[in-house]
């Protein structure tokens, strides 16, 4: 408690994922990189509202989080291993910083 019926609040949350497929098939055109994600979040808060400032992502490391692949044109790579082409990628939110401003009634 800072005085006033008011406190700090923070929290902060790290996150690894290390490598891994995104297809069921482990096709390795679908492998997907380890990534780090580092949020931070700080305000101040009374019984009924809380205002934070907050940081998502901090170390910025952008990278593919989701690959489909072409189930229906498999075929053997040069590593004599099963394949098929990615046809879409999803990659996770950069870098953000941002204002909350919460309310409980």
């Amino acid at each position: 408690p800072i005085g006033g019926g008011l406190r700090i609040t923070s929290s902060s949350v790290f996150q690894h994922l290390g490598k891994r497929h995104s297809t069921v098939q482990n096709y390795p055109s679908t492998e997907l990189k380890s990534l780090d994600i580092l949020n931070f979040r700080v305000g101040i808060a009374t019984d009924r509202v809380a205002l934070n400032l907050f940081a998502s992502n901090l170390l910025n490391d952008v990278k593919a989080v989701w690959i489909n692949a072409n189930a229906t044109s498999q075929f053997i790579n040069s590593a004599g291993l099963l394949d098929s082409d990615p046809i879409s990628t999803a990659v996770n939110r950069p870098r953000a910083f941002g204002v909350s401003l919460d309310i409980s009634y």
